[in-house]
């Protein structure tokens, strides 16, 4: 007990002055001035101060930030052995793995959470302006245009397809397709308004509807079934129950294709369902993709290392195909 009290003491003194040594003078943290990982997150970049509360996204830009210092630290041979740098450097690591724990912990609450909408539409509508700078060019996130290389080449979709993006969110499987030179309409539904809204200055959607996915979509979003050659629901399942599965398959038309996305963590959750609808003969099964990376750039901060996701083909049975 004395030593856990000793260490917790230290722990909190050496955080302390490492944050007040390593603020001063031209090393300060890339310009960050105060920053706290509690209820209320600080953090000024460029002289222009943001906060949030209860902010995952926020916690996440500090954990790079403090990456990113770390890393620099190690690069400055003439402090690696000062008191300074040993005291910043422990300092430091501390922070990160208290950041890291609250994230994992935050983003297990989000699983399954898609009911919660107040929870879910938050987290979404705090990452959307931001989502293609971190998630895609830091963080290396592909499943879009992976999703829309494998309609394109292994699926052959036609380029005039009717195309439905369920959750869609800032447009990003849309922007591939259009990449490709897929010219039929495109519907996109997603729950976060404020993604809708970054996705509608891309000009690439003729329809952006806000809708519940884990609910029946028609008529309130759709108008009517079968409008569709093709649906997707590209990084989105690990928030759904896979029963969904059975309603999306009348969206699309007899012969028509529905693609998703699964992260590793829900597989076994997604693929009986999957399978029990081909069994039934409500979906055939074309094609899986091999393992993926999900966020190959995330993982120095602190991600599952093990993190896969798989591209998955199903076709409504039809006489008729495409």
């Amino acid at each position: 007990m004395i030593v856990v009290v000793l260490s917790t003491a230290a722990a909190a003194w050496i955080t302390s002055r490492s944050r007040t040594r390593f603020m001063a003078g031209p090393d300060r943290m890339l310009g960050c001035n105060d920053w706290l990982l509690d209820d209320t997150y600080k953090i000024q970049m460029n002289d222009t101060h943001t906060e949030r509360k209860n902010s995952l996204f926020l916690k996440i830009k500090v954990m790079d930030l403090l990456s990113n210092q770390k890393q620099q630290l190690k690069q400055q041979p003439s402090r690696q052995h000062s008191m300074d740098a040993l005291l910043c450097s422990f300092g430091l690591t501390l922070v990160l793995q208290r950041a890291r724990t609250q994230v994992s912990k935050e983003e297990e609450g989000l699983q399954g959470s898609y009911n919660d909408l107040n929870k879910t539409v938050e987290y979404y509508d705090q990452l959307a302006t931001d989502y293609d700078t971190v998630v895609v060019e830091k963080w290396g996130y592909k499943m879009p245009k992976k999703v829309a290389a494998m309609c394109a080449n292994e699926l052959q979709v036609p380029l005039t397809a009717k195309l439905l993006d369920l959750g869609c969110g800032s447009g990003l499987v849309g922007v591939e397709m259009r990449k490709l030179g897929y010219t039929g309409t495109m519907t996109g539904v997603d729950m976060s308004k404020t993604s809708l809204d970054v996705s509608k200055k891309r000009n690439i959607y003729q329809r952006l509807q806000v809708g519940n996915l884990s609910e029946s979509l028609v008529p309130s979003v759709v108008p009517r079934e079968g409008m569709f050659d093709l649906a997707m629901c590209v990084g989105t399942t690990s928030y759904l129950s896979p029963e969904v599965l059975a309603g999306w398959s009348k969206l699309i038309r007899p012969g028509g294709l529905i693609v998703l996305t699964h992260k590793t963590e829900v597989w076994k959750k997604w693929e009986p369902i999957q399978d029990g609808l081909v069994k039934d003969g409500i979906l055939e099964h074309v094609m899986t993709s091999k393992e993926l990376l999900y966020l190959p750039g995330f993982s120095s901060e602190g991600r599952n290392l093990n993190e896969r996701a798989k591209i998955y083909c199903f076709r409504r049975p039809s006489a008729v195909g495409f």
